[in-house]
């Protein structure tokens, strides 16, 4: 089954900061919790995963330095995966990466959609 990380940005400017420099391969959809406000103190939630509507192959390393100097830029980011909070260390980061690589083909849980 395949699985997206989902990362509570400090708001939704830091939110969309992660969406644009996100490597090609990887698509990141950001929402915010209340109302617009980019700059206010309000989390926003991101979810982060590999693009299927144009699949590139993303280098690991890529990758892993992508996500961990992004989300290390304010304390105030958290990562989860798989329902588990994940540490900001590039072992962990490359971790994640290799078990959405390996899931990343897996067809849909068709009990997922009910």
């Amino acid at each position: 089954m395949r699985m997206a990380i989902i990362i509570t940005a400090p708001n939704y400017a830091f939110g969309q900061s992660l969406k644009k420099s996100a490597p090609a391969g990887i698509n990141v959809a950001v929402g915010f919790q209340s109302a617009y406000s980019p700059n206010a103190n309000v989390p926003a939630v991101a979810i982060v995963g590999f693009s299927t509507v144009k699949p590139c192959d993303v280098a690991r390393e890529d990758f892993v330095r992508w996500l961990l100097d992004e989300t290390t830029k304010d304390e105030r980011y958290i990562v989860c995966y798989d329902g588990v909070r994940t540490e900001k260390q590039a072992l962990d980061f490359g971790r994640v990466f290799d078990h959405m690589e390996e899931h990343k083909n897996d067809p849909d849980d068709p009990e997922d959609e009910a």
